[in-house]
């Protein structure tokens, strides 16, 4: 970067928004809650492009439970079968920012199962290691329990990275 005189670069950003303070709720869900261009959901994925996705869910009301989740899914049929390829479980209690980074698209050999059904929360933080199919999606839950009125929030914004 150079700077001439005066004259100072505004901050580089990067990545789409996703989501933008959605609130999870007790029902499995896609976040997507964007208004303005790309404005498209789900997200088209092109051949041989890899995904970051980077994520803050925020614990508000101090609950006595949690157990909030968000799960990157792809499919290759238009939307009818979704299967997961990277997922994050937060547990904590502790109001405040929580970031997670989920990534997914690396070629590889794999053979994997679908075995979480949808709206159960993932058993750890995890992924596949798999190519994209032609859409992907992010969806989330939260169980919470206690507290004053607890609620998690997520924002996510992502980028689609082409595979070298």
């Amino acid at each position: 970067m150079v700077t001439y005189a005066n004259i100072i670069p505004a901050a580089a950003t990067d990545g789409l928004p996703y989501a933008t303070s959605k609130a999870l709720t007790g029902t499995e869900a896609d976040l997507y809650n964007q208004t303005i261009p790309p404005g498209v959901d789900p997200a088209p994925v092109l051949y041989d492009q890899a995904i970051l996705v980077v994520a803050t869910m925020v614990i508000a009301g101090g609950p006595a439970t949690n157990s909030s989740y968000l799960v990157l899914q792809t499919s290759v049929d238009g939307g009818t079968t979704w299967i997961d390829v990277a997922w994050c479980l937060l547990t904590s209690t502790s109001n405040g920012s929580n970031i997670f980074g989920l990534s997914a698209g690396s070629s590889g050999s794999n053979s994997f199962q679908q075995s979480r059904a949808s709206g159960t929360a993932p058993s750890s933080n995890g992924s596949q290691q798999t190519p994209l199919g032609g859409i992907m999606r992010l969806v989330g839950k939260t169980t919470l329990s206690g507290g004053s009125s607890p609620s998690v929030t997520v924002t996510a914004n992502f980028k689609l990275l082409g595979l070298r």
